[in-house]
């Protein structure tokens, strides 16, 4: 986080932990504004790396799961980042600019990626770098969002459409929220924030996280990492992943999958009646289990306005069409399921 946004958010009675604002004061406040008020939030617990140079988008290609060559300047889509097994080591939403990109990611797993993906440079003319501090990432979401921010900019008309404006960027993205994710230099970011602080509601990274799940946006934490596949997070009807591009790492996993039969795993929103969210990777277990056999694992989550949590959850379809589901054990919490926002019919070959 940047020196001076950090001492700005502080005063402004942020607890900052981990590069990234827990919450203003009064979580349960905050946690409920996200119902009926407009929220404006830090991003920093969201890491961005930087690639540049002649070979970044030849580079990128062979890494990732989505058509890098067809990234246009003013749109952003999600790519994931496989292991030979096709198990996803990263998650990004990524952005283009020239011969350069911006891929964000869960502040926790940045160094990690930037380790991993530098090995398979070798003689491409490509940097890899942690742009993380260089711009303020945030986010304002609500009813009055676009009325808010369109008196600063001009607004992208469709989710994942981004607009530019000298150095700052304002993203939309998806659910049902107007929603929207602005960088920033520190300076001008300090400006817009004192701007709209009248009219919203300041929240820390898990009011933000709340909206990710309500929009069946997945993420992929260290504790998940090589757990799963682009299919189980839903990632090829939401353009995370091309059929159409070449080979890149883990390809022949995900290409298999796609079109040898139906895809058996996805993710969901629940709802959990539990007092703590639990941990990313936390096993979930249907009343048909046997023994060393989980049904499902929950992919993020976060409390819930009306108590209780609110989840990501990766399953098998057949177990949440015919079963119960609990965390942990048979005694555990029961999941309560709702439908995502999206199609989940399954992409066939020649149909991108």
């Amino acid at each position: 986080m940047h020196p001076k946004w950090h001492a700005f958010l502080t005063d402004r009675t942020a607890t900052i932990e981990a590069n990234g604002v827990t919450h203003f004061g009064d979580p349960a406040t905050e946690l409920a504004a996200v119902e009926q008020e407009t929220i404006i939030c830090d991003l920093s617990h969201r890491g961005l790396l930087h690639i540049a140079g002649e070979d970044a988008a030849e580079f990128l290609q062979g890494q990732l799961t989505n058509d890098v060559e067809q990234l246009l300047e003013n749109n952003s889509h999600l790519s994931a980042y496989c292991d030979h097994k096709g198990r996803i080591l990263a998650l990004f939403r990524m952005w283009r600019s020239g011969d350069s990109f911006h891929l964000e990611l869960p502040q926790e797993l940045v160094e990690a990626t930037i380790k991993r993906l530098t090995m398979f440079l070798l003689r491409s003319q490509a940097t890899i770098e942690d742009h993380s501090s260089e711009a303020v990432r945030l986010g304002v979401a609500g009813a009055q969002a676009k009325t808010l921010l369109e008196v600063h900019y001009s607004l992208p008309d469709k989710e994942n459409r981004y607009v530019e404006k000298g150095p700052v960027r304002v993203t939309r993205l998806p659910g049902e929220e107007q929603r929207y994710e602005i960088h920033a230099p520190v300076d001008t970011a300090i400006e817009l924030w004192r701007s709209l602080a009248d009219n919203t509601h300041p929240v820390g990274r898990g009011v933000w996280t709340l909206l990710d799940i309500r929009s069946v946006t997945p993420e992929v934490y260290p504790l998940t990492r090589e757990l799963f596949t682009p299919q189980m997070l839903n990632l090829e009807v939401i353009d995370g992943v091309s059929f159409n591009k070449g080979c890149y790492t883990g390809q022949e996993v995900v290409a298999r999958t796609q079109f040898l039969g139906k895809i058996k795993r996805r993710t969901y929103a629940a709802k959990l009646d539990c007092d703590t969210p639990p941990e990313p990777g936390t096993e979930l277990t249907g009343t048909q289990a046997t023994a060393g056999q989980a049904a499902g694992r929950i992919v993020t989550a976060c409390p819930s306005p009306g108590g209780g949590c609110e989840v990501l959850a990766m399953v098998q379809t057949s177990a949440r069409d015919n079963e119960t589901l609990r965390l942990g054990g048979v005694d555990g919490p029961m999941l309560e399921f709702s439908d995502p926002p999206y199609s989940l019919e399954q992409i066939r070959p020649g149909s991108q």
